[in-house]
């Protein structure tokens, strides 16, 4: 299949995509720019639905090997024109984009044992912030992010961009308020034994490295602006600060979550 209009409807349904949140929430579909994402989407298990291409465009032997593995009946052929419409860069469109389903949100898909290691980010608004947390957890191995309270839509395309395709291989499940993460913990403990909640401040806390981060942890980072809330401190067993010698009072939220769970691998790693 060959589609050589804008407004055909597949299009017009991709578009939609790109740019509403409640469309994507209501079709539970998002769409996915890049060979590299999209090669990761479909090596995790991920259900590609739709994966537009322009046939001069694919050059790459990973964009070719991708195609080579998709059922043909999925994969379009669009003009040079519609890609370029349909991509969120028109000066240098990517050569495959996809159009992936949206798992199910449970928080089941994080799994749970007496050695895991997740984190819970209290309404992130940033989709850089929370795309780089979600490519830091997929790097050193943790084991799934929980999102709490109202945040900025995973599947947007620029949270989906900057995980840079960590999205598929990292559990990610929300959560609506503190209650029902209170709730998930305790499950969590009944299957984990002992569980340590950890938040993560910016002062009035002792240093992340004095911190044991061997056991069951949950690393707990705030909201970019306010930081964490009362009443999610509240179901914090412990809080911890990142030491610093300069002139900043506070790091990026995401570098922070970074330096943390960097030194709870470091631990695990060392048996320290």
């Amino acid at each position: 299949m060959l589609i050589s209009s804008a407004t055909n409807p597949r299009i017009k349904h991709a578009g939609k995509l790109l740019k509403q949140r409640k469309f994507r929430q209501q079709h539970g579909e998002f769409v996915v720019e890049g060979v590299q994402a999209v090669a990761e989407a479909l090596a995790q298990g991920w259900r590609l639905r739709q994966v537009y291409y322009h046939d001069e465009s694919v050059r790459s032997e990973k964009a070719l090997q991708v195609l080579d593995e998709l059922d043909a009946r999925i994969c379009i052929e669009l003009t040079r024109p519609v890609l370029t419409r349909l991509s969120e860069r028109p000066e240098n469109p990517a050569e495959l984009i996809a159009v992936v389903a949206a798992p199910r949100d449970d928080l089941a898909r994080v799994p749970v044992s007496d050695d895991m290691l997740a984190v819970v980010m209290e309404e992130p608004r940033d989709p850089g912030n929370l795309g780089a947390v979600i490519r830091t957890a997929d790097a050193l191995g943790v084991g799934g992010v929980v999102l709490l309270g109202p945040t900025v839509d995973l599947y947007g395309p620029k949270t989906v961009r900057a995980t840079m395709g960590s999205l598929f291989a990292v559990p990610v499940a929300h959560v609506a308020d503190v209650d029902g993460l209170a709730a998930w913990l305790a499950k969590v403990r009944e299957t984990a034994g002992e569980l340590r909640v950890v938040a993560t401040v910016a002062r009035d806390a002792g240093p992340v490295h004095d911190h044991d981060f061997r056991g069951a942890t949950v690393v707990v980072v705030g909201n970019e602006r306010r930081g964490i809330s009362d009443e999610l401190r509240a179901v914090c067993d412990a809080a911890a600060t990142i030491p610093m010698t300069g002139a900043a009072e506070s790091l990026n939220s995401a570098v922070a979550t970074s330096i943390v769970l960097y030194e709870a691998c470091r631990q695990r790693a060392a048996g320290a």
